[in-house]
């Protein structure tokens, strides 16, 4: 008891010195953990009642779902929404921790939503308060470095003001913020390892054991996000090179580059079986620039037609013209630029300490990070969904925190009051986004009602067999809720993957032709989107209520 008492008088203390930082905690867990937590949870609604699933993680979390709870019944792992297939090509890790924690009473739902956000807040916050303090022990430092860490974000509400004269920023596709990483729950995780390999690498010696840590870090970072894990590949790599050949280490490096190099090969044939994702051709594809035309070409965006139509002219005369090669820099500055939002600053804070030979040895491997990372989703395109390696950039942002933390802090520490309130102004330039997320948690609707639940569960508890849902599902709530793997569902996640779903698209598209196909065993039937014109031959139906009828193969 003595014991317990001395905690909360340290913690207490702590607190009382320390009420700036112990805002921002408090305030980014109302933002970050308020995104997700209520998720998953029964509400009522004028008579009616059912799950509630926030808009923004309706479709990832239930493809996670499916995942957790159909996938990893049997080896090789099958993929829940294309039966028959083995799952490739995809960042599972989390998924299968998940199903693990379902062996032991936790339901998927409860960790999804529920405990992992909580963990990781805490694991994410002590991380951050432990870089930010071996990097400097400043007050001042550590709160500008937490503010960036938990809120930073885009300038996609200036665009929204100007386009819908409202600040909605979520109207916009970007790569992850800070205030936005439980949105993508696999993108949040791996930025603990990630954040522990930065945190190791603060030591002044890496012993042989830091190494290995720093392999198993890497291994489990990739095993979150493949991105991730390519990005702290680079960041490693950087540092063991630029460390070691200052001391003139060159067998350690050869041994480190080893164990390192090992440990995201290894990672990649664990979580990725890329030797048969490959076959349907390779991942990324180079095509510089393709991602960052947008910003000139979208209405929506900063339009600029005369541009583009200068171009698109280039583009078929002169492909190597100085002034294309001009306007494709510049759409790239402004994908940069709404990206980072008031992170831009630190690319001032960089440029003064280059040109004042200031820069440090962590901050080199940063900022070459930030480099790599950025070149990567500026010059690739990925199979399936060719814009997803904007999530590249998501590991960019996460760096460029430092840097703007840095000339924040900067700011704050000259004791000029012009400097101080720029710092204000930047704060409060940050702040729009975040805002608008305190207002999530309280929209809350019905997103699958009670009776679609209650046949969800009568299909769970039916004999195994493959499931087909009519008309065609655009997620994997079936999977998710019933653990049952279905025909073909989820069209957008197998093109991810790269799955040629065309065949079995057309063959369910003809009603007699169903009974033709042995794999289904069960047709899970929408009333309200689908209208039986004739009988389904073959099938009998087992369960029926006012919006779902299941029916079995006789």
């Amino acid at each position: 008891m003595q014991n317990i008492k001395h905690i909360f008088r340290h913690i207490y203390d702590w607190v009382l010195h320390h009420k700036v930082i112990t805002g921002i905690f408090v305030f980014a867990g109302f933002i970050h953990i308020g995104i997700i937590f209520f998720s998953g949870s029964i509400i009522c609604q004028k008579n009616a009642c059912g799950m509630y699933i926030g808009g923004l993680h309706f479709h990832d979390s239930l493809w996670h779902l499916a995942l957790a709870n159909s996938a990893f019944n049997k080896l090789p792992f099958q993929l829940p929404v294309y039966v028959g297939a083995s799952l490739q090509g995809y960042n599972y890790f989390i998924d299968l921790i998940i199903y693990l924690l379902t062996k032991i009473g936790i339901s998927a739902l409860i960790s999804y939503f529920k405990l992992i956000p909580v963990i990781f807040f805490l694991s994410f916050s002590y991380l951050s308060y432990l870089y930010a303090k071996k990097t400097n022990k400043s007050q001042i430092f550590i709160a500008c470095f937490l503010f960036f860490i938990f809120f930073g974000s885009s300038f996609t509400y200036i665009l929204s003001l100007y386009h819908f004269k409202t600040l909605s920023s979520f109207y916009y596709a970007q790569a992850m913020q800070s205030g936005r990483m439980l949105l993508n729950l696999q993108y949040a995780v791996s930025l603990l390892p990630f954040l522990g390999s930065l945190v190791i690498l603060k030591n002044k010696n890496l012993s042989l054991l830091h190494i290995f840590t720093l392999g198993f870090l890497l291994i489990v970072t990739t095993g979150f996000k493949l991105y991730g894990g390519v990005i702290l590949l680079f960041l490693l790599g950087t540092d063991l090179i630029i460390r070691f050949v200052k001391e003139k280490k060159y067998i350690y490096l050869i041994k480190s580059g080893v164990i390192i190099l090992a440990s995201f090969i290894l990672a990649v044939i664990l979580f990725y079986n890329p030797f048969v994702a490959m076959k349907s051709g390779a991942v990324f594809i180079f095509s510089p620039f393709a991602l960052s035309r947008q910003m000139i070409e979208a209405a929506d965006h900063f339009y600029m037609p005369q541009l583009v139509q200068a171009r698109y002219y280039l583009q078929s005369v002169n492909p190597h013209s100085p002034r294309l090669f001009a306007i494709e820099l510049f759409s790239a500055f402004l994908f940069i630029f709404l990206n980072s939002g008031t992170r831009i600053v630190g690319f001032i804070y960089i440029t003064a300490q280059i040109l004042r030979k200031k820069i440090t040895k962590d901050e080199m491997v940063l900022f070459l990070s930030i480099i790599f990372s950025t070149l990567l989703t500026l010059t690739l395109v990925q199979k399936g969904t060719w814009w997803n390696v904007v999530q590249f950039y998501g590991y960019s942002l996460f760096l460029m925190n430092y840097f703007a933390a840095m000339f924040l802090y900067k700011l704050f520490s000259s004791k000029k009051l012009f400097l101080a309130c720029l710092g204000i102004v930047i704060i409060l330039l940050t702040l729009p986004t975040n805002i608008e997320q305190m207002s999530f948690p309280f929209e809350r609707s019905i997103s699958i009602t009670s009776n679609e639940l209650k046949a969800l569960e009568k299909l769970k508890q039916l004999p195994e067999g493959t499931v087909q849902s009519l008309p065609l599902q655009d997620t994997a709530y079936i999977s998710a809720f019933s653990g049952k793997k279905q025909y073909i569902a989820d069209e957008g996640v197998l093109t991810i993957i790269g799955i040629d779903f065309r065949g079995r698209m057309a063959s369910i598209k003809n009603i007699n032709s169903i009974n033709l196909i042995p794999q289904i065993q069960y047709l899970y039937i929408k009333k309200i989107d689908y209208k039986e014109s004739q009988q389904i031959i073959g099938f009998t139906t087992v369960y029926e209520n006012s919006e779902i009828v299941i029916k079995k193969r006789n």
